[in-house]
């Protein structure tokens, strides 16, 4: 059989036959293989873009890469092809880079080979799906989507709609939730507890998360709160 996933089996079968009969001997080899997988990366807009770190609209960004053998055999010819989904708000410009040897337990690294453009009308804080896909002479193809989202300079927040924040649990249960209660301008707010009940649970710890924020000079984030806990 072949290698996957850095190991791998190939299984021979010895016939021999004679006047008092036939013995099969099967005997099994174990085949090193590479298994490559993505570990870090990172974007620049530092070369051909305007240099803030962020990742806007109209503005070409460069994607760092670094990859790690886990497998037990090198990597050899391998190449890596940056592309997107269908209506997406990213497109390939310098969409393939050809990859040096990765040896067995080893990285590879390559800085800013890989070039795409964020296209003219991506609104603020929009997900970008992008797609790396590696394969070589002695590897299977293996494709993984990483996820990056764009920034804005400003975030009027009607609370209309969860709309691009993200909440998750760190203790207990996640009980953030757009609430109609208690808001300081129309029509709700973010508030944290039992949806129905209104109190909070015991033992929970729960983070509201901001989307991407481009902060300049001057810059000022104001926000309301309101807080009914336990002594």
């Amino acid at each position: 059989t072949g290698a996957r996933g850095g190991t791998g089996i190939a299984t021979l079968v010895f016939t021999v036959a004679a006047e008092e009969g036939t013995w099969t001997i099967p005997v099994a080899l174990p085949i090193g293989a590479p298994d490559v997988a993505l570990q870090s990366f990172a974007l620049s807009d530092a070369a051909h873009g305007n240099g803030n770190g962020c990742l806007e609209a109209w503005e070409f960004q460069n994607l760092s890469c670094v990859y790690r053998n886990r497998g037990t055999a090198d990597a050899i010819s391998s190449v890596l092809t940056l592309s997107f989904p269908e209506n997406s708000f990213g497109r390939a410009v310098d969409a393939s880079v050809a990859l040096p040897l990765i040896p067995a337990g080893g990285t590879v690294s390559f800085p800013d080979e890989l070039l795409w453009f964020v296209k003219e009308a991506t609104p603020p804080f929009s997900e970008i799906a992008m797609i790396l896909t590696i394969e070589g002479s002695n590897l299977e193809s293996r494709a993984e989507t990483v996820r990056v989202r764009t920034c804005g300079y400003g975030l009027d927040d009607p609370v209309a709609s969860e709309g691009s924040f993200s909440h998750r649990a760190i203790v207990g249960v996640d009980q953030w939730h757009v609430s109609g209660a208690r808001y300081h301008s129309a029509p709700s707010s973010w508030r944290c507890g039992d949806s129905a009940a209104g109190a909070y649970s015991n033992i929970m710890e729960s983070v509201l998360t901001l989307p991407p924020l481009c902060l300049f000079n001057n810059s000022r984030l104001t926000f309301w709160h309101r807080i009914n806990a336990e002594a």
